[in-house]
């Protein structure tokens, strides 16, 4: 990034506390929903939102397993 561009500190023109790196978990959750979505839309999975639903709970499901042993473990 260029020095003093719009992504930058405008106080201390660093990167570390910049409006970039506060928004970046938005950025890669939106930029992995529309891969998604296009990924899934492309394949025919998708055909309308109760398939977003369904495939959300099947994921959910998963990783709840997960998440109970995960807990116990701790």
């Amino acid at each position: 990034m260029p020095s003093g561009g719009f992504l930058r500190d405008p106080q201390t023109d660093g990167i570390l506390r910049s409006p970039f790196l506060s928004g970046i978990v938005a950025i890669i959750f939106f930029a992995g929903v529309i891969v998604g979505l296009a990924y899934g839309i492309g394949a025919r999975t998708v055909r309308n939102d109760n398939d977003v639903m369904k495939s959300m709970e099947k994921a959910m499901a998963t990783m709840s397993l997960y998440l109970v042993l995960a807990f116990f473990a701790a």
